[in-house]
């Protein structure tokens, strides 16, 4: 009987490392329909499963009374090195809350890599033979065809999922949803099916995996992620290398097909690419020639960021800032010409440089730990393929340590997550065990011990799968809580406010550990006050920000904390009290001091200015915010950002325009009302509002044109030509008025005030409802 619950659960535990590695990779939640995809439930799909393998595992220790793990020492050290260091970092983090359980769009706290440590000694645990390593293999491979079917479904147009950010000219997201996190996925992958395709047996075997080779190498090429690509070339040389130094002079007809191979690939897919639906031109040829333009695009935005990644690294050199807390540290860097490269106001939560993200995170003792790890294994791995190279084992070997350096070379130029993590991780498990002939260590042998250890050892079991538990609780609430956050973003693009508030609430009270949610809460909360007029409504909600999101522990060191606190007292000062305004004032001078050139900060202290009733000084505020910004003709900037840019000065001037209300200054307002359609001249609703302005002026030329430019723009809209009548019947050209009456009343038949009006107009007899319809 107990043989047979054993083997259930090595069933039950090798199910759930294969579910991780084909379906963590392979799920997103395409079903929102704003948020198709970020990393919380990936997050969570990932830890909960790890979580019940945990349970698993201890309750097959308790029935066999032995515990071990395949692997040497030598190999096993520095990985627990770098995790223990890598817990330290939480100790002395910046932000220890964050640390720990991660920032919401990437989920890589401390609390993650406790999961990937416990997945790496669950594949230590169970992958005692060859047969349930090449099964996690066959599932790696499985999801990664997927993966990359559906990225070549992408490059041909044939997308089925309405993507938040979909990709861009051409470069394809599969269930990643960015091209980057795509590559360095497929780049992991591929040198496995190139293990399979070499050791594969049967043709058709071979073929299967040769089909599977080439969708990943397509995949990862449409994604026209140029640090991925280097990554693959680097592999193929590393590769190389390798094998030569293994075989020292045994053949490489192997190696050289292979390489043939790729050339192949790599020319078909010159002269195929110019077709390709969604590219304009042969965008990969663009791609390859702007690898060494340093002065536009991505790559002009990475060298601002390792730029202010040296300055803070310099800053705190001996044990950095914590895990995920690079965009709490970049953000005082952050100067005009990054808009210019990036979307304005955006600022990088990683270095896109594994050395020097690190360092940011753990100073040099994560460096050191992390190269010591990384060198023990690439080593050990060259030093035993050396020794011997004649066999399936071997091969694997060889491919693994191929794919792990291509991976880690990508990462100069990005950076890791969940789902390469997970693969990451579980090809160092596996050449671990290859590294340690598959020869074990044994933790604990109850079987040999005093009855006391094994009683003890209960307990701590008992303990464990209790915590184990508790996160597996607190993960499906975290699921829970992203459902009702994204139904409070649903709500909020609706406008259904009082729902948007209750399902925050829910929120909250399922994952009160993720500040992103009280700070989308709190900003989607500030542009809500003032479009209901319910009291009511107002004072629950302030209420409910005033009493639970505690803002006293909130961290000063934090300019988004900082921001929440900021708009936090403005809610109050408005709705509440006036002398919260004060605070707020307080905490925008801390904003300034720390990131003096953030225009969003400016755009936020202006509106608490202008509801604090002091009109001026918004003002001067808003125009801070302006001089911050780069300018337009500088070089490199794109179409996108520049319309990002413009976008902004446009909210800007509006925010002014409704301060020049309050302070009865319509000259300014018009003034800003055409410099809004100066950017944009599409914006309709502006002309009204100029005309309406030199109506009041008594400038009624004037009025009519603006009226007529709307007209003209929007020519199925009656209220135009009705309101050019208004104003030519005020002038006194009653031709004119009738003119225009007769274009509305033809627009809108059944209008009454049209014909109403039609009707009072007596211009040599027209003025009857059946001329108007003429």
């Amino acid at each position: 009987m107990k043989r047979i619950i054993v083997k259930i659960l090595d069933n039950l535990i090798e199910a759930g490392i294969i579910f991780i590695v084909f379906f963590a990779s392979l799920y997103f939640s395409f079903f929102y329909q704003y948020y198709p995809l970020y990393s919380l439930d990936k997050a969570a799909i990932f830890q909960i499963t790890v979580e019940i393998i945990v349970i698993f595992v201890l309750v097959r220790i308790i029935l066999t009374k032995e515990f071990y793990i395949i692997g040497k020492k030598k190999y096993l050290f520095p990985v627990l090195l770098f995790f223990l260091v890598l817990a330290l970092t939480a100790i002395f983090s910046i932000n220890p809350n964050q640390s720990f359980w991660g920032s919401y769009m990437r989920q890589q706290g401390l609390f993650a890599y406790l999961h990937y440590f416990l997945f790496l000694f669950i594949l230590l645990f169970h992958l005692q033979d060859k047969k349930r390593i090449n099964r996690i293999i066959i599932a790696i491979l499985a999801s990664s065809f997927v993966i990359a079917f559906y990225a070549i479904l992408q490059w041909l147009g044939l997308e089925f999922v309405s993507w938040q950010r979909s990709y861009l000219f051409g470069r394809v997201v599969s269930t990643m949803g960015q091209p980057v996190f795509l590559a360095n996925y497929l780049l992991l992958a591929i040198f496995l099916a190139v293990y399979k395709v070499i050791t594969g047996g049967k043709f058709l075997h071979k073929f299967l995996y040769a089909l599977i080779l080439i969708f990943q190498v397509l995949g990862l090429i449409f994604t026209y992620t140029r640090g991925a690509w280097m990554g693959l070339v680097f592999g193929v040389f590393f590769g190389v290398f390798l094998y030569f130094y293994a075989i020292k002079k045994k053949p490489f007809k192997t190696i050289v097909v292979f390489l043939i191979i790729t050339a192949i690939m790599f020319s078909l897919f010159l002269y195929a690419n110019t077709f390709s639906t969604n590219t304009p031109g042969n965008f990969f040829l663009k791609r390859v020639k702007n690898i060494t333009d340093i002065k536009s695009g991505s790559i002009a935005m990475r060298f601002n960021t390792w730029s202010a990644a040296e300055a803070a690294i310099a800053k705190s050199p001996i044990i950095g800032y914590g895990l995920e807390n690079q965009q709490t540290v970049f953000t005082p860097y952050y100067e005009p010409s990054w808009s210019v490269y990036e979307k304005i106001n955006t600022v990088s939560d990683r270095a896109h440089n594994i050395i020097l993200d690190l360092a940011l995170e753990g100073g040099i003792f994560l460096l050191l730990s992390y190269a010591i790890f990384l060198s023990v294994i690439f080593l050990s791995a060259a030093s035993y393929l050396s020794e011997r190279f004649n066999g399936k084992n071997d091969w694997l070997l060889f491919s693994l340590i191929t794919g792990a350096a291509a991976y880690q070379f990508s990462l100069l130029f990005s950076f890791s997550v969940i789902e390469t993590n997970i693969i990451f991780w579980a090809y160092i498990g596996v050449i671990i065990i290859l590294l340690s002939d598959f020869k074990e260590i044994k933790i604990l042998d109850f079987r040999k011990a005093k009855k006391i250890y094994f009683i003890l050892f209960i307990y701590f079991a008992i303990l464990s799968a209790a915590l184990a538990v508790y996160f597996i609780i607190g993960n499906i609430n975290n699921v829970r809580a992203e459902y009702y956050f994204r139904q409070a973003k649903e709500d909020y693009v609706r406008g259904n406010y009082p729902k948007m508030f209750k399902n925050y609430v829910l929120t909250l009270k399922l994952n009160n550990k993720q500040s992103y949610y009280y700070w989308s809460m709190v900003n989607d909360s500030a542009r809500t006050f003032g479009k209901i007029n319910s009291p009511a409504y107002r004072a629950s909600l302030a209420g409910y920000i005033q009493n639970n999101l505690e803002i006293s522990k909130w961290s000063d060191n934090s300019y988004i904390e900082l921001f929440i606190q900021a708009e936090f007292y403005t809610i109050l000062g408005k709705y509440k009290n006036k002398k919260y305004f004060i605070d707020a004032k307080k905490a925008y001078e801390k904003i300034a001091a720390e990131s003096p050139f953030m225009p969003d900060s400016y755009l936020s202290q202006g509106r608490m200015y202008y509801f604090a009733g002091e009109y001026k000084k918004s003002l001067d505020v808003y125009k801070t915010a302006l001089s911050v910004l780069p300018d337009l003709s500088a070089p490199g900037l794109n179409r996108d950002h520049r319309d990002d840019i413009n976008n902004f000065i446009i909210e800007v001037y509006g925010n002014m325009i409704q301060s020049y209300k309050k302070l009865n200054d319509i000259n300014s307002q018009l003034v800003y009302y055409k410099k809004i359609i100066g950017i944009n001249p599409y914006r309709l609703v502006v002309y009204r509002k100029i005309a309406d302005i030199y109506f009041r002026k008594g400038d009624l030329n004037k009025a009519i044109w603006y009226n007529k430019r709307g007209y003209m723009l929007n020519p199925r809209d009656y209220t135009w030509p009705f309101s050019i009548a208004l104003l030519y019947k005020e002038r006194g050209n009653t031709n004119k008025a009738l003119e225009y009456a007769r274009k509305a009343l033809n627009l809108a038949p059944d209008n009454g005030k049209i014909k109403e009006f039609i009707k009072t107009i007596n211009v040599s007899g027209e003025n009857s409802i059946t001329s108007g319809k003429n």
